[in-house]
């Protein structure tokens, strides 16, 4: 029998980048860099990751970035970073990408849609209270997607399923309650 994790609550898993490259059918918003003054534009050019127009983005957000992609991956074109609403992760949006879960709203590309993985929230807590702590922690992200205006569209709860709860913004809740 494998002996128990280390006391304490399972670390928060570090965020990993979504590179949306989706190509457009008729009908599709499409992104546009001359339409998202307000967003950061990355590029792989002289042999690295960099900003080449926008704001400035943290640098902690190049450092993120840097080791999850590669010049095969972005080359040649130019991305548009899209921030989650809530914590740290980022999306890679290219130019020309249909935008299926992403908007631009005052000059700016948002995430219309995000998921909240509640299944797995406790694996690897060793103690019932270290389940209770990374259980909170979910919570405390929820409460947060729901003041930054997301309400709970969906959720994957199958067998199979990852145990993920849709969560909408904006455009993608329209309609709903």
């Amino acid at each position: 029998m494998d002996p128990l994790p280390p006391a304490g609550a399972p670390p928060a898993l570090r965020w990993r980048v979504r590179l949306v490259d989706e190509p457009p059918a008729t009908g599709d918003d499409v992104l546009d860099l001359g339409t998202v003054p307000r967003t950061p534009v990355l590029a792989w050019t002289g042999g690295a990751l960099r900003q080449v127009d926008g704001p400035v983005v943290r640098p902690v957000l190049l450092t993120e970035l840097a080791p999850q992609v590669s010049a095969a991956d972005l080359r040649p074109r130019r991305w548009a970073v899209a921030p989650v609403r809530v914590g740290p992760a980022a999306d890679l949006v290219a130019d020309g990408s249909a935008l299926c879960v992403h908007a631009v709203e005052g000059g700016a590309l948002v995430r219309t849609v995000e998921a909240l993985t509640s299944r797995h929230a406790a694996d690897r807590a060793g103690t019932l209270p270290d389940a209770a702590a990374a259980h909170e922690r979910l919570a405390r992200a929820a409460e947060a997607m729901a003041a930054a205006s997301g309400r709970l569209t969906g959720e994957d709860d199958g067998l199979l399923d990852d145990g993920l709860l849709h969560v909408g913004y904006g455009r993608a809740t329209a309609g709903r309650r």
